[in-house]
């Protein structure tokens, strides 16, 4: 399969123009005077050597340097750039910058679901391996003795990033909710059991928001409204309008009695 890195690099400069990141790049203190390396370039760099033909890092980013800007930059001048907080701060403003307009409802192509939800998000965690000598900062899960679990919130409509939050690899996940406060009042919440606490349903049904999430085996559910279901168990509930226990329509081999 052969990229469009044309087009990959025009949706980048058109979801993040040069005059908007290098203002970032002042206000972060990356660019504190004028030097080759701007702050829009080194965020382009960065993004685009993802999509480079090697492997991701430092090479490839200075490789997408080159070729943005026309101009040779000695491999270590570059790296050292990446080695001041500024540099973090960039990144994590040209984040919120990029999908600050999607939070704010400028959605792109319309979806079947957009008539029922505002928004549905996919909060999901990758365990990612990182160096040992990180471990100090990162600890890792199991055998890894270093990793970063990476948090990621994806907009359903149109697979656009939301939100995004780094931590140690052996952190557990009921620990890092989704930050419910970026996402729009009637989204609909997919996440997997690791995150499941009843403080976090509480806060999303506070919110006015909606979730999906397998149930664990040991829950004590209320069925109160069916959408489809077989004929007994819709006559159930019309005769229990206040609900009926989930574990007393389950089959037998699928039921947890506590």
């Amino acid at each position: 399969m052969t990229e469009d890195y044309d087009g990959i690099v025009r949706a980048l400069k058109e979801r993040l123009p040069m005059e908007r990141l290098d203002a970032l790049g002042v206000a972060c203190r990356f660019i504190l005077r004028l030097r080759c390396i701007s702050a829009s370039l080194f965020v382009w760099s960065l993004v685009l050597s993802r999509f480079g033909p090697g492997s991701p890092g430092f090479t490839q980013a200075r490789h997408w340097f080159r070729r943005l800007s026309g101009q040779t930059i000695f491999p270590r001048a570059f790296q050292m750039r990446f080695k001041c907080p500024a540099a973090v701060r960039l990144m994590q403003a040209a984040f919120e910058q990029a999908v600050q307009s999607w939070r704010q409802g400028n959605r792109g192509p319309t979806h079947p679901l957009r008539r029922y939800f505002s928004d549905i998000v996919i909060w999901d965690a990758t365990p990612v391996a990182v160096a040992d000598s990180l471990r100090p900062f990162f600890k890792g899960l199991r055998t890894a003795a270093s990793q970063i679990k990476v948090y990621l919130g994806v907009s359903a409509f149109g697979l656009v990033p939301l939100t995004a939050r780094l931590a140690q690899g052996n952190v557990n996940d009921t620990h890092q909710p989704p930050p419910l406060h970026l996402f729009r009042e009637g989204s609909l919440i997919l996440f997997d059991l690791g995150f499941l606490t009843y403080r976090l349903l509480r806060e999303i049904q506070q919110r006015r928001m909606f979730y999906i999430c397998r149930m664990r085996r040991c829950g004590l559910a209320t069925i109160v409204g069916i959408r489809s279901a077989p004929r007994d168990i819709c006559k159930a509930l019309a005769q229990s309008p206040a609900g009926i226990a989930l574990r007393s329509v389950l089959p037998a081999n699928e039921r947890i009695d506590r």
